[in-house]
C-alpha cells in the first residue's frame, strides 16, 4: 500500500473510500478543517469577482434552500449553494475543489438528517449571500467562517446524541 501522502484524495473514488474508513468524528474534523480554510477565502473572492449571472446562480441555490421542507430536501440546494460560490470565482481549480468538498459533505449527512437543524443554516447562508450581493469580500469571508463554526457545533451535537458508527 502506498503512503497516505501519495493518495489522490481529490479523486472521487479515493475520497469516498477515505471517508468510509474514518471514524465519524475524525472525518468531520478533517472535512470541517478543510472547509474552514477554503470556503471563507472562496466567498471573499467570489464577492469581489463574481459576475452578476454567477451571483444569481448562488441566489437560486439559496432560494432552493428556503423552499426545502425537510432535511433531505435541504441537502442538494445547500451543496449547490457552496459549489456555486466556488464556481463564481471563475477559477476552475477552486470550482473543482469546491465540488469535491461538496461530494464529501454529501457522503456525511449527519447534520442534514437531524430535523432540529433543518432550518438552522438558512440565516447563516443568507448572510453569506447578502455579503456577496453587496460585493463585500470581508463580510462574505466572516459570514462563511461563522457559518462553518456553527455548522461544526451543530454536527458535533448530532454526533454526541447518536451512537458512533465506524
Amino acid at each position: 500500500m502506498r503512503p497516505r501522502s501519495d493518495w489522490h484524495l481529490l479523486d472521487p473514488d479515493v475520497l469516498y473510500w477515505f471517508i468510509q474508513t474514518q471514524p465519524q468524528p475524525a472525518f468531520v474534523e478533517t472535512l470541517m478543517t478543510a472547509r474552514r480554510i477554503f470556503e471563507p477565502a472562496v466567498a471573499a473572492l467570489a464577492a469581489k469577482v463574481a459576475s452578476d449571472e454567477s451571483l444569481h446562480r448562488v441566489a437560486e441555490a439559496y432560494a432552493g434552500m428556503e423552499a426545502a421542507r425537510s432535511p433531505e430536501e435541504l441537502l442538494e440546494p445547500d451543496l449547490a449553494f457552496h459549489r456555486r460560490i466556488a464556481e463564481a470565482t471563475d477559477n476552475a481549480l477552486l470550482a473543482y475543489i469546491g465540488n469535491m468538498l461538496a461530494g464529501a459533505a454529501r457522503v456525511h449527512q449527519a447534520q442534514q438528517q437531524a430535523p432540529e437543524y433543518a432550518c438552522a443554516p438558512l440565516p447563516r447562508h443568507k448572510a453569506i449571500l447578502t455579503a456577496m450581493l453587496n460585493r463585500d469580500p470581508l463580510a462574505a469571508q466572516q459570514a462563511a467562517l461563522v457559518q462553518l463554526n456553527e455548522t461544526k457545533d451543530d454536527i458535533s451535537a448530532v454526533l454526541e446524541a447518536r451512537p458512533q458508527v465506524f
